[in-house]
């Protein structure tokens, strides 16, 4: 070191930095630690958060699943198919027990559960891979989308997905089938907490595709297949019922909700997507006689889905970050055949990029941890004021409230009053109650007021900034403001002056997770 020149000393320090990242225990605490930062930078309360917690509540209370929906005064389907009850039921006994704060460790722990799986998953896929932090970092925060609300039954569904790859990257490259065998188990499961258990079913569907055409199918590997496909019995609706509610609720549009667009309509997730898929087409061309068939047909479906529709890109990403190595490795190795000087360079300093924004993220890491309002849910975009308002008024009646908003009023309100629609959708509204209840509250189109009287609701919850200066003006004659403040306001046919000052509800109410049903 001693007859080093300061630039080959720079130089060493750089190639020290990138042989730590790619170390194996490395990758195992600095990911995680990547992942917990981004998430407690923010909590926002996710809007269907409330209607899972009130499913969990009824549940428990009634000592079995309800099958239809108390909720609603507006028209609902024959049966409330709630595909996510046993999620509702973690909810509520986490929020109840725990609060904000247990509810935003729930959701970390998840994240850091499917992290730490998906990057055990693509050491046993891959061990040697030399691109492996920066790939699997770039994939998995891409994925963040999985984890940013507080917190949704497809916090699930990733954890499962990451198992289930490692269970068969064991079975397939291992030849260790012990993991696998139990993932049935997981199905149990999974079908009573998200409907993400169809890509599961896909995932061991292309692994006994892909075994048959290798002409490696065992009668082992058809009985697990077997043990997936019984697991809607399991559920309270019936395996029919439920295969039909799942197969519709996939195949539905829902043009009003962005996470259902094709992944186009988000810009720059779509741009950043495709800059990651660059490097997986390359290598997949550059090694195209000798492709994995599982890894290469997982990774088209899940990115298949994934442009589809926006809400299944953190399976992409996932699926990317585990098998997606080898093929950013020929790409990488490619690259440095055509210009070695570039690539180390390119490495080096990359590998220092990486180090200080990992110091930094540690060190901010350590402020939220010690921060208070690290461990508080964000209630900003929902209407405390206006719903509290109406919780101690003493008057009960059917409100009409937007989508975002529904689940939130539900689970404050009921049973004084029921709600026009939420969040729930497939589960328990038949398409028309949805886009009525758009139209009844858009008084600028022609027939939102013929779509208001047909609701027929006693108060409206106008919600949605800016609040125009005269909101009963919109809805025409026999409509009056009861409640106004800067986030909303709430009309009554029957008239009646707000009694309390709207100061009073500035803040998030203490007994927010205490039912009053």
């Amino acid at each position: 070191m001693a007859g080093m020149t300061l630039l080959q000393r720079f130089e060493a320090l750089c190639d020290r930095t990138r042989n730590t990242l790619s170390s194996r225990s490395f990758i195992l605490w600095a990911l995680p630690l990547i992942i917990v930062t981004r998430l407690l930078s923010n909590s926002p309360a996710d809007p269907d958060l409330f209607a899972r917690i009130a499913m969990g509540h009824l549940t428990l209370s009634n000592a079995a699943v309800p099958l239809t929906d108390p909720f609603a005064f507006t028209r609902v389907l024959s049966m409330w198919v709630d595909h996510e009850w046993l999620s509702g039921v973690v909810f509520y006994l986490v929020a109840t027990s725990l609060g904000d704060f247990g509810l935003i460790v729930l959701r970390v722990v998840l994240a850091i559960l499917a992290t730490s799986c998906v990057v055990y998953a693509s050491q046993r896929e891959t061990p040697l891979s030399q691109s492996r932090f920066i790939w699997l970092a770039l994939c998995l925060v891409h994925a963040l989308a999985a984890w940013n609300s507080t917190v949704r039954c497809q916090a699930f569904t990733y954890l499962f997905v990451a198992l289930l790859y490692w269970a068969v990257i064991e079975y397939r490259t291992h030849k260790q089938a012990m993991l696998l065998s139990l993932t049935p188990i997981i199905a149990l499961a999974w079908v009573n907490m998200h409907g993400g258990y169809a890509l599961g079913c896909c995932i061991i569907g292309l692994l006994c595709l892909t075994e048959l055409i290798q002409r490696r199918f065992t009668v082992g590997l058809g009985a697990i297949a077997v043990g997936w496909a019984v697991a809607p019995f399991f559920t309270p609706y019936g395996f029919s019922v439920f295969v039909t509610f799942l197969l519709d609720s996939l195949s539905m549009q829902r043009p009003g909700i962005l996470e259902w667009q094709p992944l186009h309509s988000d810009i720059p997730a779509c741009i950043a997507t495709l800059l990651l898929t660059c490097p997986l087409v390359c290598g997949i061309a550059l090694r195209r006689r000798h492709l994995d068939l599982f890894a290469v047909g997982a990774l088209i479906f899940s990115a298949y889905c994934a442009f589809r529709h926006v809400r299944f890109l953190p399976f992409y990403m996932i699926t990317a970050a585990i098998f997606g190595g080898p093929y950013v490795d020929v790409t990488l190795s490619r690259l440095k055949d055509l210009r070695p000087s570039l690539y180390i360079a390119a490495l080096r300093s990359g590998s220092l990029v990486v180090a200080v924004a990992l110091a930094v993220g540690a060190f901010k890491l350590l402020f939220l941890l010690v921060s208070p309002k690290t461990y508080r849910l964000n209630f900003s975009d929902y209407p405390i004021g206006a719903v509290e308002w109406l919780r101690t008024s003493g008057v009960s009646g059917r409100l009409l409230v937007n989508f975002n908003h529904g689940s939130y009023a539900l689970w404050r309100l009921y049973p004084s009053f029921k709600i026009s629609v939420d969040g729930r959708y497939e589960e328990a509204y038949p398409e028309e109650t949805v886009r009525e209840n758009a139209l009844a509250l858009t008084p600028s189109l022609p027939s939102s007021r013929e779509a208001l009287e047909r609701i027929n609701p006693t108060h409206i919850l106008l919600s949605l900034p800016p609040l125009p200066a005269d909101p009963a003006a919109l809805f025409g004659d026999g409509w009056k403001v009861i409640y106004q403040d800067r986030d909303a306001a709430i009309l009554s046919r029957e008239g009646g002056e707000s009694t309390v000052s709207p100061s009073h509800y500035a803040g998030v109410p203490t007994d927010m997770w205490t039912p009053k049903f």
